[in-house]
């Protein structure tokens, strides 16, 4: 399940990458900040889960911090999926197909 719930939330990112860009400049520069924070926190985590599994001895911890990023990524998805396109003010028209 873990891995099918992490397969489709990065599919979903990239397709919200492109959805809520209005041009190409504002796509590449929306897509490189959320991959570089991504694959950032994608590299690290499994250091961390394992320092966790080091220093209490079993996957609880583990578990516990993979549920508990669960908040702000949420958090971000809910953000990411409103209806509005990055880089424009907000009382400006929305092109949103």
């Amino acid at each position: 399940m873990f891995g099918l719930a992490a397969g489709s939330a990065l599919s979903l990112a990239l397709m919200l990458i492109v959805l809520r860009s209005p041009d190409t400049p504002h796509a590449a520069a929306l897509s490189g900040m959320a991959q570089a924070i991504g694959y950032g926190i994608a590299a690290f985590a499994p250091f961390l889960a394992g320092l966790a599994h080091d220093l209490t001895g079993a996957w609880t911890a583990s578990v516990g911090l993979m549920l508990a990023a669960l908040v702000p990524a949420g958090w971000a998805g809910w953000l990411a999926a409103r209806r509005a396109l990055v880089g424009q003010a907000q009382d400006a028209p929305q092109r949103i197909d």
